[in-house]
């Protein structure tokens, strides 16, 4: 028999070396590599965002430059004594056209909006002004539409801040009283603007007329102003369509050049009178059809197996009940038939005649 083996005695130095050696490779690793490339590409990721940030910021920037140039001429001129009066003359003969009596327009100062950027200094510069006018008018709801349709589509950088209607007690022509207060704004640096309320230039508008003197074409003042080629947006819906809306009157309104229709002398032709099913009972086999209205209520009860007798005022339906259901009678009239439920009228379900499948499907007819 061997003896025992011994066993080789543990290289204890070996095996710390090794593992020290694999944790100063894996700090070293750790240390000199994968912890900047992390914040590497955190800072790429955080300068890449905003890149595009700064990128939407210069196009946001673009666009509203672009505005601005329009809006310089859609504003009002500098000089606020001529828009002010240009304006409100302006007003007084669009709601003149639109059939408002006793119009009364009061200005009510100006206001300078704050703008955001600011000198070296740290004072802001003027912004923008705003002109604001009240306006006391009576008319009808037409007039208003009118009114709002055209103040809409006119080319200037106004709004109406606010409208109160009520009755009209001052004038008997008048049905409703109005109170409007309308805003318009002054562009800042807007010296490129002319002076005319309408964008006119006094130098082309001398020339066309000159031309008109002469017999040679003219209009160029018209076409070669800048506010003719800034045509406000509007929606597809017009202010105009809410005449079609009265909500004080209802109904479209009469347009005043119609003729009003002459009634038709004799009696008045019968009125149909509109058959519901009212309730249905399947364990008794019973409804009820019910015609209401502000005369009478008819009440037609129906018994499966039962003849029954419908007369609206002009037709008389006769039939025989077949079933009742839970929500729907099913009924024989004229040889077809016929499923009556809760949602349309017994005129309505009698257009629609069930077919052989559909009384199949519901148990109406035994299949062979």
């Amino acid at each position: 028999m061997n003896g025992p083996t011994s066993r080789p005695p543990t290289n204890w130095t070996f095996i710390l070396g090794t593992s020290g050696g694999a944790l100063l490779l894996g700090f070293l690793f750790l240390k000199g590599f994968l912890l900047p490339w992390q914040k590497n590409a955190k800072d790429l990721s955080r300068l890449e965002d905003e890149v595009i940030a700064l990128e939407n910021d210069f196009k946001v920037f673009m666009r509203d430059k672009k505005k601005l140039e329009s809006y310089k001429l859609l504003g009002l001129p500098r000089d606020l004594e001529r828009s002010s009066s240009g304006y409100n003359e302006y007003l007084y003969d669009l709601l003149d056209h639109c059939g408002f009596i006793g119009i009364v327009i009061k200005p009510t100062g100006n206001e300078e909006k704050p703008k955001s950027q600011a000198t070296s200094g740290g004072a802001k510069k003027p912004g923008h002004l705003t002109l604001a006018f009240q306006v006391d008018a009576q008319g009808d709801w037409v007039s208003l539409t009118k009114m709002l349709e055209q103040f809409q589509r006119t080319a200037f950088l106004h709004r109406l801040r606010n409208l109160s209607i009520g009755p009209s007690s001052k004038s008997a022509k008048a049905k409703l009283s109005f109170t409007m207060n309308i805003e318009t704004l002054v562009v800042h640096q807007n010296e490129r603007r002319p002076d005319n309320l309408w964008g006119f230039d006094p130098k082309i508008f001398a020339y066309d007329s000159v031309l008109a003197l002469f017999g040679q074409p003219s209009g160029w003042a018209m076409l070669l102003r800048g506010q003719a080629l800034l045509i406000p947006e509007a929606p597809p819906r017009r202010y105009s369509d809410l005449a079609w809306v009265n909500p004080f009157v209802g109904g479209k309104p009469r347009d005043p050049s119609e003729k009003p229709i002459a009634k038709k002398e004799g009696k008045n032709p019968p009125k149909r009178s509109e058959f519901r099913l009212a309730f249905t009972n399947p364990s008794a086999q019973r409804a009820m059809l019910l015609s209401g209205s502000t005369e009478k209520n008819t009440v037609v009860n129906l018994q499966a197996l039962d003849d029954f007798t419908v007369f609206d005022g002009i037709d008389q339906v006769k039939g025989r009940v077949v079933r009742v259901d839970l929500g729907e009678v099913f009924v024989e009239v004229g040889g077809k038939v016929y499923g009556i439920g809760f949602e349309k009228t017994l005129m309505d379900y009698l257009k629609s005649p069930l077919s052989v499948e559909e009384q199949k499907e519901r148990g109406l007819v035994k299949e062979k």
